[in-house]
């Protein structure tokens, strides 16, 4: 079996960022809201167990637990984990102290930004091509000719990210031209939406008077255990453009 792979990365900066810090949370709510939500890369659900309550600014509980030490039956401090928890009372005890430890959970309840769950997607948005699939290195989309999208989006260093990997598997080797164009072509709607998208999210919390830009665009193809090279202007300039 022969896998042919496309990976398209697009980073976007912007002179200087607005928002309160949670700027990554508020754009997974805009996000989840328009179809894509943002799930880690073990997800391994269906569209269906996306819950609204999941994304954007909601109540939120935090659950802690922490490990208390008590000796001669007075509380005497705590630590974070079991294994330490057990070293200490073992030591206590072997000094001459009456020592246990007991496992305490704490509650906190606020309003706030639910935090990103991951860089993958679950897309269900209204005109999607393909359907939703776990089948690949994360969540993505499988299309009726067997090429798997999965895409990818984080912020780093001061940009957004924007990944797509495109795969095919076949035993032919002899339409290598013929894939190669499935790999532009099948995703195409589906990408230009995601960026679209995205793109247009992020536009909301760039700082007054500052522009958004596009930094830069990689993008190559491979056949996997052969030589990699890069993909045609002609098959970046598909996705960038709206239409």
């Amino acid at each position: 079996m022969t896998q042919y792979e496309r990976k398209m990365t697009i980073r976007i900066g912007a002179d200087e960022w607005a928002g309160s810090g949670r700027m990554e949370e508020m754009i997974q709510g805009d996000l989840h809201w328009l179809g894509l939500s943002q799930v880690p890369t073990y997800f391994y659900g269906d569209a269906d167990s996306i819950k609204t309550e999941n994304y954007g600014h909601q109540w939120i509980e935090d659950k802690n637990s922490s490990y208390e030490i008590t000796i001669n039956g007075k509380e005497a401090f705590s630590l974070e984990y079991a294994s330490e928890a057990r070293l200490a009372v073992k030591g206590l005890n072997a000094s001459g102290y009456e020592a246990e430890y007991k496992r305490v959970i704490s509650t906190k309840s606020y309003e706030g930004w639910i935090k990103v769950h991951g860089r993958y997607f679950v897309a269900t948005f209204n005109g999607m091509e393909g359907e939703f699939s776990t089948n690949g290195v994360g969540p993505g989309i499988v299309y009726e000719n067997g090429v798997l999208l999965v895409t990818e989006f984080w912020f780093a260093y001061g940009r957004f990210n924007i990944e797509f990997t495109i795969t095919y598997e076949t035993d032919d080797i002899k339409n290598k031209k013929r894939i190669e164009d499935m790999l532009v072509d099948t995703p195409l709607n589906d990408m230009r939406f995601i960026r679209h998208n995205i793109t247009e999210c992020i536009k909301a919390y760039q700082a007054e008077l500052s522009e958004l830009s596009i930094d830069e665009i990689d993008c190559s193809s491979r056949i996997i255990s052969e030589a990699n090279y890069d993909c045609s202007p002609e098959s970046v300039g598909k996705v960038m453009d709206d239409e």
